[in-house]
Protein backbone atom coordinates (compact mmCIF):
# COMPACT_ATOMS: atom_id res chain seq x y z
CA UNK A 1 0.00 0.00 0.00
CA UNK A 2 1.22 3.69 -0.70
CA UNK A 3 -0.29 6.34 0.92
CA UNK A 4 0.96 9.39 2.03
CA UNK A 5 -0.47 9.28 5.74
CA UNK A 6 -2.34 6.76 7.33
CA UNK A 7 -4.11 7.24 10.58
CA UNK A 8 -5.08 4.79 13.19
CA UNK A 9 -7.82 5.15 15.52
CA UNK A 10 -9.98 2.80 17.53
CA UNK A 11 -11.29 0.31 15.15
CA UNK A 12 -10.56 2.20 12.30
CA UNK A 13 -6.94 2.04 9.76
CA UNK A 14 -7.40 5.09 7.74
CA UNK A 15 -5.05 5.16 4.33
CA UNK A 16 -5.05 8.78 2.32
CA UNK A 17 -4.42 9.90 -1.25
CA UNK A 18 -3.26 7.61 -4.11
CA UNK A 19 -3.94 3.92 -2.92
CA UNK A 20 -2.31 0.79 -3.78
CA UNK A 21 -3.71 -2.43 -2.80
CA UNK A 22 -2.11 -5.19 -4.42
CA UNK A 23 -2.71 -8.50 -2.16
CA UNK A 24 -0.12 -11.10 -2.57
CA UNK A 25 -0.70 -14.24 -4.22
CA UNK A 26 -3.51 -13.03 -6.07
CA UNK A 27 -4.47 -11.13 -8.77
CA UNK A 28 -7.04 -8.65 -6.92
CA UNK A 29 -5.77 -5.27 -7.51
CA UNK A 30 -7.35 -1.89 -5.81
CA UNK A 31 -6.25 1.61 -6.39
CA UNK A 32 -8.34 4.81 -5.10
CA UNK A 33 -7.58 8.14 -5.31
CA UNK A 34 -8.61 9.89 -1.68
CA UNK A 35 -8.64 7.21 1.02
CA UNK A 36 -9.06 3.62 2.27
CA UNK A 37 -10.69 2.87 5.17
CA UNK A 38 -10.61 -0.54 6.78
CA UNK A 39 -13.08 -0.66 9.98
CA UNK A 40 -12.26 -3.62 12.56
CA UNK A 41 -15.41 -5.32 14.68
CA UNK A 42 -14.30 -4.25 18.05
CA UNK A 43 -16.88 -6.81 20.25
CA UNK A 44 -14.04 -9.88 20.16
CA UNK A 45 -11.54 -7.62 22.24
CA UNK A 46 -14.67 -6.48 24.79
CA UNK A 47 -15.45 -10.04 25.49
CA UNK A 48 -11.93 -11.07 26.13
CA UNK A 49 -11.30 -8.30 28.04
CA UNK A 50 -14.68 -8.57 30.05
CA UNK A 51 -13.81 -12.61 30.23
CA UNK A 52 -10.35 -11.93 31.87
CA UNK A 53 -11.57 -9.72 34.19
CA UNK A 54 -13.57 -12.48 35.65
CA UNK A 55 -10.97 -14.97 35.22
CA UNK A 56 -12.09 -16.78 32.06
CA UNK A 57 -10.83 -17.15 28.52
CA UNK A 58 -12.53 -18.02 25.15
CA UNK A 59 -12.67 -21.67 24.26
CA UNK A 60 -9.31 -22.63 22.58
CA UNK A 61 -10.77 -23.70 19.37
CA UNK A 62 -12.77 -20.18 19.36
CA UNK A 63 -9.66 -18.22 20.27
CA UNK A 64 -7.99 -19.79 17.83
CA UNK A 65 -9.85 -19.35 15.06
CA UNK A 66 -10.84 -15.74 15.64
CA UNK A 67 -6.35 -15.05 16.09
CA UNK A 68 -5.84 -15.86 12.51
CA UNK A 69 -8.55 -13.59 11.82
CA UNK A 70 -7.00 -10.76 13.43
CA UNK A 71 -3.47 -10.66 12.07
CA UNK A 72 -3.36 -6.77 11.14
CA UNK A 73 -2.35 -5.08 14.87
CA UNK A 74 -4.86 -6.88 16.28
CA UNK A 75 -7.61 -4.81 16.12
CA UNK A 76 -10.16 -6.93 15.94
CA UNK A 77 -11.99 -9.20 13.21
CA UNK A 78 -12.29 -7.44 9.63
CA UNK A 79 -15.86 -6.02 9.39
CA UNK A 80 -15.59 -3.84 6.24
CA UNK A 81 -13.53 -1.86 3.53
CA UNK A 82 -14.35 1.74 2.33
CA UNK A 83 -12.29 3.15 -0.75
CA UNK A 84 -13.30 6.72 -2.18
CA UNK A 85 -12.52 8.81 -5.12
CA UNK A 86 -11.52 7.06 -8.28
CA UNK A 87 -11.66 3.54 -7.69
CA UNK A 88 -10.03 0.81 -10.20
CA UNK A 89 -10.77 -2.95 -9.09
CA UNK A 90 -8.78 -5.52 -11.19
CA UNK A 91 -9.82 -8.93 -10.34
CA UNK A 92 -11.08 -12.41 -11.32
CA UNK A 93 -14.84 -13.33 -11.84
CA UNK A 94 -15.72 -16.65 -10.17
CA UNK A 95 -15.13 -17.95 -13.15
CA UNK A 96 -11.50 -16.98 -13.41
CA UNK A 97 -11.99 -14.15 -16.36
CA UNK A 98 -10.10 -10.83 -15.58
CA UNK A 99 -12.40 -8.00 -15.07
CA UNK A 100 -11.62 -4.33 -14.42
CA UNK A 101 -14.51 -2.39 -12.42
CA UNK A 102 -14.62 1.46 -11.55
CA UNK A 103 -16.79 4.05 -9.85
CA UNK A 104 -16.33 6.68 -7.12
CA UNK A 105 -17.20 4.75 -4.04
CA UNK A 106 -16.20 0.81 -2.81
CA UNK A 107 -17.67 -0.43 -0.13
CA UNK A 108 -16.83 -4.49 0.81
CA UNK A 109 -18.78 -6.24 3.42
CA UNK A 110 -16.33 -8.60 5.11
CA UNK A 111 -19.05 -11.16 6.37
CA UNK A 112 -20.98 -11.77 3.12
CA UNK A 113 -18.51 -11.15 0.81
CA UNK A 114 -20.69 -8.40 -1.28
CA UNK A 115 -18.71 -5.39 -3.03
CA UNK A 116 -20.79 -2.26 -3.79
CA UNK A 117 -19.34 0.01 -6.89
CA UNK A 118 -21.30 3.11 -6.66
CA UNK A 119 -20.82 6.81 -7.87
CA UNK A 120 -19.70 8.97 -10.62
CA UNK A 121 -20.23 5.94 -13.67
CA UNK A 122 -19.78 2.61 -12.13
CA UNK A 123 -18.61 0.32 -14.98
CA UNK A 124 -17.80 -3.36 -15.16
CA UNK A 125 -15.87 -4.91 -18.34
CA UNK A 126 -14.32 -8.17 -18.98
CA UNK A 127 -10.22 -7.32 -19.13
CA UNK A 128 -8.52 -9.40 -22.41
CA UNK A 129 -6.03 -11.98 -21.26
Amino acid sequence: MAASISIMTDGILAYLKNIRLDESNSDFKLRCSDELKILFDKALRRKKRTLHSKGLSLKKQDANTRAKRQQLFGLGDLQEIIATGNVRILGKNSDGQPFLASGNTLAIMQKTGEMILKGGRPTLQAERQ
